[in-house]
């Protein structure tokens, strides 16, 4: 079968291979891959700046956002079948087995020896099959067939929105107003989510109103606002303190930005992961200040649990309701595999690349 594989930490070793069509076990499914999502942290794996193979194996299959379809089940699998619709859960628990890992939180693993398919030590889902057991599969609605592969990502803005709320029960709280900062996939399905909660919710991005981006944001009720048109001390001014900011951008002088936004006992969410070598001279003082006078909370947040995927799904249907059609608009370029190349090329206008075997 086609696979598009890499050698990790060497830049640009991307390849379309063939590989053998896995044989799968009793307890095993083998899902045929409809449509494999490409974000951020495979554009970082592809320069070269992280990923790990398998221990059997001096190459890594690629990708960690799917859809697929059941093509065969094992003898012992009784709860799915040929047909289904099936997204893969991303992280794999330690083998310490710490007291996260055992009690199903893999994304909160404590020993950082968690695998992660695509990433870290699992062959990923840029092929045309792959062979899971059951208990790392959700299901998807035939319904949402086009827009599951996004589920990846909004299962992480899933649980962006759960730990806020978990960790805001420390206080009485009510999540009126929210800030996210970057247009992305992460960013938009931020707001979508948050919109559907009634928070009033303003986009910061570098692009200038008038795209595809900004549409999107503008067709839920939220506002949308270029950082090419208004500084951030103008925009503080324009829209006022938030109750939550997400930031999403993956450039970590926005972090600082973030802190400008943040309204009495707010949260300031943290998802990207920047490896630049960015160097601000900042007053330690004034924010050490600010977030002990205010109750602020500032949060940090990493892939998802097997209930965010869950909670994702049902996110999908309320997204339809409120919205039809609109969540399918973020899937901007569908790629073919034998022009894989062309999904690791950047470009701003871009939202969600998707490869199809």
């Amino acid at each position: 079968m086609k696979a598009i594989a890499i050698t990790p930490l060497k830049k640009n070793s991307q390849q379309l291979i063939k590989v053998d069509e896995p044989i799968i076990t009793d307890d095993e499914v083998l899902v045929n891959v409809l449509q494999a999502g490409v974000c951020r942290t495979d554009l970082e794996i592809v320069d070269g700046l992280y990923g790990q193979t398998p221990a059997d194996s001096n190459y890594l299959i690629m990708g960690h956002e799917s859809i697929g379809k059941i093509a065969e089940v094992g003898a012992s699998v009784s709860s799915f079948n040929v047909g289904d619709l099936v997204v893969r859960t991303v992280r794999r628990p330690c083998p310490e087995k710490c007291l996260n890992c055992k009690n199903g939180q893999n994304d909160m693993c404590l020993t950082g020896n968690y695998t992660e398919i695509g990433i870290k030590g699992i062959h990923g889902i840029m092929s045309e099959y792959y062979a899971e057991n059951p208990q790392w599969l959700v299901s998807v609605p035939k319904q949402h067939q086009n827009i599951g592969v996004l589920l990846e990502p909004l299962s992480f803005v899933e649980k962006v929105i759960d730990q806020t709320l978990k960790a805001q029960t420390r206080m009485y709280w009510d999540l009126k107003s929210a800030v996210v900062m970057g247009s992305g996939p992460i960013g938009l399905l931020a707001s979508m989510v948050l919109r559907t909660m009634n928070v009033e919710t303003n986009v910061i991005a570098r692009s200038r109103k008038g795209n595809l981006k900004s549409a999107i944001v503008e067709e839920t009720g939220a506002k949308y606002y270029s950082t090419n048109e208004y500084g951030i001390e103008e925009l503080v001014h324009q829209i006022g303190k938030a109750d939550l900011v997400i930031e999403t951008t993956g450039y970590s002088p926005m972090v600082l930005e973030g802190l400008k936004f943040l309204n009495t006992n707010g949260v300031l969410c943290l998802t990207s992961i920047t490896g630049d070598d960015r160097f601000r001279t900042i007053d330690i003082s004034k924010i050490n200040i600010n977030l002990v006078l205010n109750n602020n909370l500032i949060l940090g947040v990493v892939n998802a649990n097997y209930q965010n995927y869950v909670r994702g799904v049902e996110r999908f249907s309320e997204f339809e309701k409120h919205w039809p059609g609109l969540t399918s608009k973020l899937i901007t370029n569908t790629i073919h595999c034998l022009d894989y190349q062309e999904a690791f090329h950047k470009n701003s206008d871009d939202i969600k690349k998707v490869i199809w075997f």
